[in-house]
């Protein structure tokens, strides 16, 4: 396996409970950075249809609607930029019409920089790109 590929951030959940993370190797290969249960890496398309199951897994459990407003469901984030006549809403997250940034950034492994944290990232870049 050639070096650039030895990274890994890794989560145990048992239900609703996070019973134990871990993360190895370095997130920036050139500038060293460690990799930490909270790295983000970018997994390209793959993550449509990973989001997309678990989404519908939890409509089918009769915990939203795709109709519901987004913003409804966010406690520690809101969608910034919302127009509230046209809130963005479930419906528009899975059909990629909600004009949310489409990518993390430009932030490659082997740059000189580390991606922010999610929860940084979220803070700073949930934003409709245009009101809807």
């Amino acid at each position: 396996m050639k070096e650039r590929f030895r990274r890994l951030a890794i989560a145990l959940i048992a239900g609703d409970q996070v019973i134990w993370t871990g993360a190895y190797g370095q997130s920036n290969l050139w500038a060293r950075t460690p990799a930490t249960p909270s790295t983000v890496y970018l997994i390209g398309s793959t993550f449509k249809a990973m989001s997309t199951v678990a989404l519908l897994q939890q409509m089918e459990q009769g915990k939203f609607k795709l109709d519901d407003r987004v913003s409804d469901y966010l406690t520690d984030f809101k969608i910034q930029n919302e127009d509230p006549q046209h809130p963005i809403t479930f419906r528009h997250l899975l059909t990629h019409t909600s004009g949310l940034p489409a990518d993390f950034g430009p932030f490659p492994v082997w740059g000189d920089t580390a991606p922010p944290g999610l929860e940084e990232y979220l803070r700073k870049s949930l934003k409709a790109a245009k009101p809807r």
